[in-house]
This record gives C-alpha cells, structure tokens and sequence, in this order.
C-alpha cells in the first residue's frame, strides 16, 4: 500500500476491510505516527510504500474492477492477477 503525505498509520488501520480493521483503542495511540514502516495485524501485515508517486488512486481502481475493465493501464499484471484472484477493490 502506498503512503500519503499527512496521513497516520491510524488513518491507514482505519480504512481497511472491516475484517482486519483494527479496534479503535489499539489504533488510537498511532493517530500523530506517519503512514510509514509496516502495519502488523492479525492475519495480516501491511507494508506501506513511500516515496511512491502514481497519478491513480483506489477510487479509480475500484471502479475498473467493478466494471470488469482490464487493470493494466493502473497496475502491472502481475498486480492485476492478485487483485482478481483475491477479490480486491470489488465494494463501491
């Protein structure tokens, strides 16, 4: 997952699935800690990119997939194979 400038690692914890999705005591005390390192959960770890600088964003990921358009213009297909095999980007 790419990191943005001025956001925290609550912020990130907060915005995933529900499913992973941390409680709101153990994210709270990362509300001032930038969006950078890993972000360890159960069941999962989320390894936040810096220094990224793609003109895409989730939103516009997420509505190719639900359209069932090709991902290659955003992701390479690598990226876009995992996507579809895992589900992702499928709730508006």
């Amino acid at each position: 997952m790419a990191s943005r400038p001025g956001y925290s690692l609550a912020d990130v914890a907060n915005a995933l699935p529900e499913r992973l999705r941390p409680k709101p005591e153990i994210t709270k005390p990362f509300a001032k800690q930038a969006a950078k390192g890993d972000l360890v959960l159960t069941g999962a770890t989320v390894h936040l990119l810096e220094n990224v600088h793609q003109n895409i964003s989730a939103t516009a990921i997420r509505d190719t997939v639900v359209a069932k358009r090709p991902l290659t213009k955003f992701v390479d297909s690598a990226v876009a194979d995992y996507i579809k095999k895992m589900g992702l980007y499928q709730n508006k």
